[in-house]
């Protein structure tokens, strides 16, 4: 009796000892869909599986949980994996503490490789995933020994889908293979005792938060890849102005619509001033640059200030001049400049001077107030009423961030891009379908664009369409040549020209054109209809630029969703996005082959790989892997027998082969304006004709009237004087 109740005082009471002992470390504006692999081996023992559990319980009380917030699923293995729970059976703290002592260790060997396959069927919309929502996907791994099996292929291919992976390991643990599995030091966490496990809580905690900051999606309007704009935020920081859970909404609110930004030294620059800063620096400013990652944990560690606020206080003084070192640090008449003030309740007259004086030097500014903010202050402060935004409480901040973001990126775009008029296409191109590509968040993108050699010299940019006939210029290859993470290489010699987007995010998604500039006209070479997914692409490829040896065989491997699993799989060499396919390997049950190919398809882990034996030189083409109506294309490469050299695959990089004319050409706008011209002509030719006739009808009843005026004349002279006349001739 004394042993079972013993377990369940611990049951009840440790919790909460960990509660206070451990504060939330994820605020609470993050999400993720977060699983747990928890090894139940033999080799550890029941109490380092107890000790295993409290360190679970520490963590989880560190996390912000809920079902709009972090979600946690529990799988344990050994020779066997075994869901416990999944993202969506718990939605609060204390079930998911249940789940975990609920746990009975079964013991085993040690298989971390088929953990980790099945640990991708966690990450489903039905299991409770919200990766198609953007929220970031986190596995970890807790191990105390080296796996029996391969992890490094599940891994991957978890990684790929955009996994983010953690490895925590105790003892005996190998870091060759948690940082195989990881496939980042960063990410791997190496525990000398099980003892320890309950103090490195707070460095996997944040370790775990990090990952969450650095992947989560931005849901609102999104300024476009080039866009240059430079942001200064005055943050009103005094307690007795905004209380402390506001001043914490406040913070969420600009980690949230700065992160749909893309921060860097030639794009979007960001600068914060607290209205009672006591030191002679800014928060962060615009002189030094910082990325996402750096802006946010910026954000995360603002601390409010306690201390009153009078008229008389030296630091407003010191404050207006940091707002003038921040206007100083603003670029070019080309950049947009833009101020957003936050404040609780009334600025200080000083205050309000330095903003009148941005406001002066071509700073737009925008104004977010709480209860205790005058509207006809916040009017005075902006000079637009448009861009004042009250709200009673801080908690509707989310609310206005949609409108707010939408303002700045309008402005920036009006502003800091060069936006090109694409004229009608012509009559031949009226029925083509653009190229489509969906990839996930984190690849890169190498987009080759064609063009016809008469082009060789002009210069060739890429842009972005905003709406359906303007297009927003990213990069040229005259200038600028890099923006952000987008660039443009030029390679005359082959008439190509090669986009290379990294790091892409859900908001890169929509439509590119390939266009030379020729001094005239725009002339729109060819487009791409892109799609950036936070979860699994529909069809996937490991690597599209694959190559092999003269004779030797080489491999393909396509991946693809669950909603794919009925779909048709094909494997088709030399078409288009269009469907215009040269020949095609359809799979027939889970394979098929056809001369030197064989497809194989692997319905555990949706895969389908393609085997192209004894390779030929001609074999050198593009190819595409297809299922149901999604496509992606692969480049095989067949190198020459006596001296390649065969160099590994760009995992992260899929390289996508644009078809030459999809829009409109010099040919058919040309013969499209030469059209307008000759119906003008012909017009006109027929106005003329019309206005000569007019004429020489005019001409030709004058005439006749002339005429019969002098037969009537005659007609009534006397006989005599006719008879005189006739006698004189």
């Amino acid at each position: 009796m004394g042993p079972k109740w013993t377990f369940v005082i611990l049951l009840i009471v440790y919790p909460s000892k960990v509660a206070e002992a451990q504060g939330e470390v994820f605020p609470q504006g993050v999400k993720a869909d977060v699983v747990i692999l928890m090894d139940e081996s033999g080799s550890i023992g029941y109490i380092e599986f107890m000790m295993m559990k409290e360190f679970l319980d520490t963590l989880v009380h560190s996390l912000f949980v809920g079902t709009d917030h972090i979600r946690i699923s529990l799988m344990k293995f050994s020779s066997s994996p075994e869901v416990v729970f999944r993202l969506n059976d718990h939605m609060n703290r204390s079930e998911i503490l249940k789940g975990i002592y609920s746990v009975v260790q079964t013991g085993g060997a040690t298989y971390t490789g088929m953990a980790l396959w099945h640990m991708m069927a966690l990450f489903q919309m039905v299991r409770g995933s919200r990766a198609s929502e953007g929220v970031p996907q986190i596995g970890i791994v807790i191990t105390d020994g080296k796996s029996n099996d391969q992890v490094e292929v599940s891994a991957h291919l978890l990684r790929k889908h955009g996994v983010s992976l953690m490895g925590i390991g105790i003892q005996g643990a190998s870091k060759e293979e948690l940082l195989m599995i990881t496939g980042n030091p960063e990410n791997v966490f190496l525990i000398d005792t099980f003892g320890d496990m309950k103090s490195s809580v707070p460095y996997v905690a944040q370790r775990l938060c990090d990952l969450a900051e650095e992947r989560v999606s931005c849901n609102l309007t999104v300024c476009s890849q080039g866009a240059s704009i430079d942001i200064m935020i005055i943050l009103d920081d005094r307690s007795q102005s905004i209380m402390p859970q506001g001043f914490e909404l406040i913070k969420d609110f600009l980690r949230s619509l700065l992160h749909c930004f893309y921060l860097g030294q030639d794009q979007v620059r960001v600068g914060l001033v607290l209205y009672s800063q006591h030191s002679d620096t800014a928060a962060f400013n615009l002189s030094t640059p910082l990325n996402n990652r750096e802006i946010l944990k910026h954000i995360w560690n603002l601390r409010q200030s306690n201390s009153s606020t009078t008229e008389t206080d030296p630091h407003l003084e010191m404050m207006s001049d940091l707002l003038r070192e921040e206007r100083e640090g603003v670029r070019g008449e080309s950049v947009t400049k833009v101020g957003l003030v936050i404040m609780g309740s009334e600025l200080h007259e000083n205050v309000r001077a330095s903003l009148e004086e941005l406001k002066n030097h071509g700073v737009s500014l925008y104004a977010i107030g709480g209860a205790n903010a005058s509207l006809m202050g916040l009017n005075k402060i902006t000079g637009r009423r448009e861009n004042v935004f009250f709200v009673q409480k801080f908690s509707g901040l989310q609310e206005i961030s949609e409108r707010i973001s939408q303002e700045i990126c309008s402005s920036a775009e009006d502003r800091g891009q060069q936006v090109v008029h694409v004229p009608p296409p012509g009559p031949k191109n009226s029925n083509v379908t653009d190229s489509q590509v969906t990839l996930y968040r984190g690849q890169s993108l190498s987009a080759l664009c064609p063009y016809d050699q008469r082009y060789k010299e002009d210069v060739k940019y890429w842009c972005r369409m905003k709406g359906e006939l303007d297009c927003a210029t990213i990069v040229r290859t005259d200038f600028p040549l890099r923006r952000g993470d987008v660039s443009i290489t030029d390679d005359p010699s082959q008439h190509v020209f090669t986009v290379t987007m990294q790091n892409l995010q859900t908001q890169d998604t929509g439509e590119y054109v390939c266009a030379v500039d020729n001094g005239r006209n725009p002339l729109y070479m060819a487009s791409l209809s892109l799609t950036v997914t936070a979860g699994f692409p529909d069809v996937s490829v490991r690597s599209n630029m694959v190559s092999g040896k003269e004779g030797n065989s080489t491999t393909a491997e396509c991946l693809y969703s669950d909603i794919m699993d009925d779909s048709e799989k094909m494997w088709c060499r030399n078409g288009t996005p269009a469907g215009n396919w040269s020949s095609c390997l359809t799979a027939e049950g889970e394979r098929a082959s056809q001369d030197r190919m064989d497809l194989i398809i692997n319905t555990w882990s949706r895969t389908f790989t393609v085997t192209m034996r004894h390779l030929e030189m001609n074999d050198t083409d593009w190819y595409w892997c297809i299922a149901g109506d999604k496509q992606i294309p692969v480049y095989i490469s067949v190198l020459n027998a006596t001296n390649a050299s065969i160099s590994p695959p760009t995992m992260n990089l899929i390289t996508f082969p644009l078809v030459l004319t999809l829009r409109a050409t010099e040919d058919d706008n040309s013969s499209w304006i030469w059209e307008r011209y000759l119906d003008i002509l012909l017009k006109g030719a027929v106005g003329l004709l019309f206005l000569a006739c007019t004429i020489l009808a005019a001409l030709v009843m004058r005439d006749y009237q002339s005429k019969c005026y002098v037969f009537l004349s005659l007609k009534s002279l006397s006989p005599n004087i006719l008879n005189k006349m006739t006698m004189y001739d």
